[in-house]
């Protein structure tokens, strides 16, 4: 157990959270106390990922001043009791049930004139428990007189009375190794000063409790005071020796390529596997000597400057200044070493996160380190050699090659490709495809057995690139690699949180780079053939499919079978599961080898089934795949009696599927209870609120959390399936329930869901409506069977729902799926928002297509003529095609008609109609229009200032105060009576009996004009008898600097408002608007 305690002098510097990446990673603290953070809780909570810790408590700062923040990690249970900006105090428990000690995290109050409350806080701090009690922190006093070096002594009365406090408290001083003036100012100058402001205190029953601790200060720190450390439970680590692996953090050394060079060239007729070999030996004996561990070497940097800062002559403070510079520079490149083995490959910050880093990397140890496995009986194997013995036998068994007849399954698969694409695919590689090959990979992937890593192949391509190409221009010709190039690592993966049987592990193998140069460069060769190769039915991972079409032909099919219960044929599908599938192929192949197979609509026999099963064992000699009959599943048609069902799945060994059967992650099959079969969307956005309870979010936080994660949470469900209104409006209100009370269980939501959906230009806060997005969503694959006619989904559905027309002038039909319910729900959607844009015209009709540009109305006006009524476009145009016939449009349509239609320009080329989406300039669907098409227009507020209001340079917390004013969302007084809240009708600033309304508190309130007064700050205040009235005024007539600081006065109000009636506590009114002004300048 460690405890570490810091004045940061400010988050927002990079170097102070490097450096605090660095204490945490050495020194391993399970608390760690920061004081003037400048910073708010946002900030911390970012800091808190940043080093690795967990979890978090935070005072915010008041302007550029204060700011408190206690972070914690997982091995430490921590309850906060109190906190303000100068302490926090909380209870700390090692485990469940574990003792419980105190610890209190102490800030004193800078200025002289204000010693006093620090001292009576200690003390009644010290009253308000018996537990053990451990106080860090900079406590801005001294004990005794020894404890300051340079200029004028601390003052007697100083001294006494803050010895008096920790006396009176209960509390005692507690010794630290190292360097004793935590706090430093002007080193090097006539005026240099060191004081003890930061100490450590206890308790005489904390002493008890924990006798053998012992604490230190850090050297290393950007502001002028050290860390203090405090080790309750020092742990030591365990160190194993790891094979060679390429550090891209030697890149940073000088001499790294001098090193390769050499390495490279030394016996270059080895050819690439041996030059690789002798390069990893040259840099692994360089980066051992030379680049040992960062640890050891910024511990030695920090040993360097504690012995410096007690020397005060020029040659030491120049050394001083050196070696504090060596020490970022190792940071920086600890934080690379770490961050190669995190493989974070999203992050992309500059600031060093080394504890972060460290931090996934340890987490990854532990869930991918094997510690058993269980047998079948339930003992577990713990045994390090059986376990390997185990996991060899295992997967040996898996890949070991199956030897068959391949010839019958080979001969079914025609080829796809011609002589012009096999040209294509063996042309002589190029230099600049292998070089495309190298950068594409990122540079910290993990290596193969050689040990290098793509950033060593990237950073010195131009010493290695020639040899690098050559190699693959030989293999390539050759058809044969070098012996060791395809050699890999295999390394098992867990596949679940807690893996307990070997099967719950995958093996993935680590190829060398060189290896994946080769392959890559075949691989981007064949990328513009995928679409000739892979056949139809696989339409995911091809561009222009998508994954979503396979569930859809999936659900109508099994739709189909249990729809059909009459007539003397009946039909099964069967859906099988490859045993291992992803260790040995991906998914999109076996569905295409799935569809290819042909499981379609059969009469099923016992002979077919059979032969079926032939098939399947012939494709599993050829190629080494499973198939796992226990994961498979049967469907059956409903008219297929029971006793042949019983005989087909015997034969094939295979169950029959229930109702609760999932393809591709969704429902197969929905009856009537559909908000119950889609209830695990609900359980979903429970159990991820729940989790946020505990994290202490500000509104402006859980507004983010909402928008990008609850609200995409239903969305792959929402693309095929219609979700029941009673289903959306429970997700609704839960997301309400959460936006307006956050952890609390009570709390009043002040508006309903419907005006939060609203955007933020209208007064809303730019949530979605599930329901209308959902119909969005549909719309997706709706425009998909509207304007992609050939592709497979199309013309499943055309055959199945509107043979003779097309998706918008289909009927929903006899006994139509769930997915067809929901596509034809957004029928109209699609039929408002599509028109044609004119070509040839041949497939535009005249009266019933939209095709005219006019936003409001694009369908002609005028009466049909009889006999025309199948009349399209192309009649419209004269004998050459090349323009409008104006005879013509004389004669069949009104002035407001022939205007529209000459304002639309004919091409030369005659190209085809084309349907387009009128909600983008582009004519291409988008579910974002489609949602607005659907939301409908909004009504402009009274009010215009929304726009501008979240535009201003203000914390998110404040704008969205303001905006709970301006929605009249305030818990004030009157608001809470109006709601059926029992309270006293009196202003909380003033104090008077009455009404405390928004006009009242900000406006009217004697309290409030002489806070508006004493800073000056303009507004206008005529008389007005409504708040909205006041804010209109003000938005007209102000400019946005003066409305900026009219926002921070009205939130300076209500927090000196809210301390009045909470605490009990009061500002000078001048003081009021200035301290708010002070926040945001901080």
């Amino acid at each position: 157990m460690t405890c570490l305690s810091w004045n940061c002098r400010g988050l927002g510097n990079p170097l102070a959270v490097q450096v605090l990446v660095d204490y945490v990673h050495s020194k391993r603290p399970n608390i760690v106390f920061l004081m003037e953070t400048f910073s708010n809780k946002l900030k911390l909570e970012e800091v808190t990922r940043k080093v690795g810790l967990t979890s978090c408590f935070a005072v915010d700062n008041i302007g550029h001043r204060g700011g408190l923040g206690l972070l914690w990690g997982d091995g430490v249970i921590i309850q906060v009791r109190e906190a303000s900006s100068h302490f926090i105090d909380a209870v700390v428990q090692l485990e469940v049930g574990a003792p419980q000690w105190r610890f209190t995290g102490f800030y004193g109050c800078p200025e002289r004139s204000r010693r006093r409350e620090s001292w009576d806080l200690l003390k009644s701090l010290s009253t308000r428990s018996d537990l053990p009690w451990l106080v860090m922190g900079d406590f801005n006093d001294l004990m005794f007189a020894d404890e300051k070096r340079g200029r004028i002594p601390h003052p007697p009365w100083l001294l006494r009375g803050f010895r008096e406090a920790v006396w009176a408290s209960g509390l005692s001083n507690f010794h630290f190794e190292g360097y004793q003036f935590t706090w430093e100012r002007w080193r090097g100058t006539p005026n240099w000063v060191e004081e003890k402001l930061d100490r450590i205190l206890t308790s005489e029953s904390w002493l008890d409790s924990f006798g053998n601790a012992a604490a230190e200060t850090l050297e290393g720190s950007p502001s002028d005071h050290m860390a203090l450390v405090i080790k309750l439970q020092p742990v030591r680590g365990v160190r194993r020796r790891r094979r060679f692996k390429f550090e891209n953090v030697w890149l940073k050394e000088a001499d790294c390529r001098e090193v390769v060079v050499r390495g490279w060239f030394m016996r270059r007729e080895r050819g690439v596997v041996g030059q690789i070999e002798d390069c990893r030996r040259e840099v692994g004996s360089w980066g051992k000597d030379r680049c040992g561990d960062y640890s050891k070497r910024i511990g030695f940097c920090r040993k360097r400057l504690n012995y410096l800062r007690l020397k005060s002559d020029v040659w030491s403070t120049l050394e001083f200044n050196k070696v504090k510079a060596e020490y970022i520079n190792l940071l920086e490149k600890e934080n690379q070493f770490w961050r190669q083995r995190a493989k974070e490959f999203w992050y992309r910050g500059g600031d060093l996160n080394t504890r972060f880093f460290h931090n996934v990397v340890k987490s990854r140890r532990r869930r991918n380190r094997v510690e058993g496995f269980k047998l079948d009986g339930g003992r577990w194997e713990r045994d390090r050699e059986e376990l390997g013995r185990m996991v060899e036998d295992y997967f040996i068994n898996i890949f070991t090659s199956v030897q068959g007849d391949r010839e019958n399954v080979l001969r079914c698969v025609s080829s796809k490709l011609e002589a012009h694409h096999n040209l294509e695919l063996l042309r002589p590689i190029q230099s600049e495809e292998v070089k495309v090959a190298v950068f594409s990979m990122h540079p910290d992937k993990s290596p193969g057995p050689d040990g290098m890593s793509p950033g060593f192949f990237q950073h010195f391509w131009d010493v290695l690139g020639p040899d690098i190409v050559d190699f693959c221009k030989t293999s390539f010709n050759t058809g044969h690699l070098p012996e060791k190039v395809n050699h890999t690592h295999i390394v098992l993966i867990p596949k679940k949180d807690k893996p307990e049987v070997i099967g719950d592990w995958r093996p993935i193998s680590l190829c060398n780079v060189i290896y994946k140069i080769f392959a890559k460069v075949l691989a981007n060769r064949m990328k513009g053939l995928l679409h000739i190769c892979i056949s139809e039915f696989q339409s995911a991972f091809v561009p222009g499919r998508s994954i979503v079409d396979n569930v859809m032909l999936a659900f109508e099919s099994h739709h189909y079978l249990r729809r059909k219960r009459q007539g003397k044929t009946g039909y099964a599908a069967l859906k099988l599961d490859m045993s291992k599938a992803y260790d040995r192929v991906e998914w999109d192949f076996l569905e295409g080898i799935m569809r290819r197979l042909g499981f379609g609509d059969r009469w099923a026999t016992h002979r077919e089934v059979t032969a079926v099963r032939e098939i399947l064992h012939a494709y599993e000699t050829a190629s080494g795949q499973t198939i796992n009959y226990n994961k498979s599943k049967f469907f059956f048609s409903a008219n297929v009696p029971a006793h042949i069902q019983e005989g087909l799945m015997e034969v094939m060994r295979v169950e029959y599927a229930g109702n609760e059967e999932k393809y591709l992650g969704l429902p197969a099959f929905f009856g009537k209870r559909k908000k119950e079969i889609l209830s695990y969307i609900r359980n979903r956005v429970v159990s991820r609120i729940q989790n946020w309870n505990s994290k202490f979010l500000s509104r402006a936080g859980r507004e983010i959390m909402l928008k990008t994660v609850i609200q995409t949470m239903p969305t792959y469900t929402m693309n095929v399936f219609l979700l029941p209104l009673d289903l959306c409006r429970e997700l609704e209100v839960m997301m309400n329930g959460y936006w307006w009370k956050g952890k609390s269980e009570k709390g009043i939501r002040w508006r309903n869901w419907d005006s939060l959906c609203k955007p933020k230009k209208y007064g809303g806060m730019g949530f979605r409506k599930i329901r209308d997005f959902n119909l969005a969503m549909l719309a997706k694959q709706a425009w998909k069977l509207q304007t992609e006619p050939e592709s497979l989904v199309s013309r499943v559905f055309k055959a199945r729902y509107f043979p003779d027309g097309s998706y918008v002038t289909a009927k929903i039909g006899g006994s139509p799926s769930f997915i067809w319910r929901s596509l034809f729900e957004v029928q109209n959607i699609i039929k408002k928002g599509s028109k044609w844009r004119v070509g040839n015209g041949n497939h535009i009709n005249v009266w019933r297509d939209s095709w005219l540009p006019d936003k409001v109305n694009p369908k002609i006006t005028s009466v049909c003529v009889e006999g025309l009524e199948e009349a399209t476009v192309a009649g419209l145009l004269n004998s050459k095609g090349e323009d409008w016939d104006l005879d013509i449009l004389k004669d069949l349509f009104n002035e407001r008609d022939i205007d529209l239609i000459r304002s639309i320009p004919i091409s030369n080329r005659l190209v085809e109609d084309r349907l387009i989406w009128s909600g983008e300039q582009n004519g291409c669907f988008s579910v974002k229009s489609c949602y607005r098409q659907v939301v409908g227009e909004f009504r402009q507020e009274e009010w215009l200032g929304w726009t501008a209001m979240w535009k201003f340079q203000l914390p998110p917390k404040i704008k969205h105060f303001f905006w709970q004013v301006c929605t009249n969302c305030l818990p004030t007084t009157s608001n809470l009576i109006r709601r059926g809240v029992e309270c006293r009708a009196l202003c909380g600033l003033c104090g008077d009996e009455g009404d405390e309304s928004l006009l009242h508190l900000f406006v009217t309130c004697r309290e409030a004009k002489e806070a508006w007064r004493a800073v000056n700050w303009r507004q206008v205040n005529q008389s007005v008898s409504a708040f909205p009235d006041w804010l209109q005024l003000n938005f007209q007539s102000l400019q946005e600097k003066e409305l900026t600081r009219l926002i921070l006065g009205c939130w300076g109000i209500w927090r000196e408002r809210n301390q009045r009636v909470w605490n009990g506590s009061k500002l000078d009114r001048a003081q009021i608007l200035r301290k708010a002004e002070a926040y945001v300048e901080g």
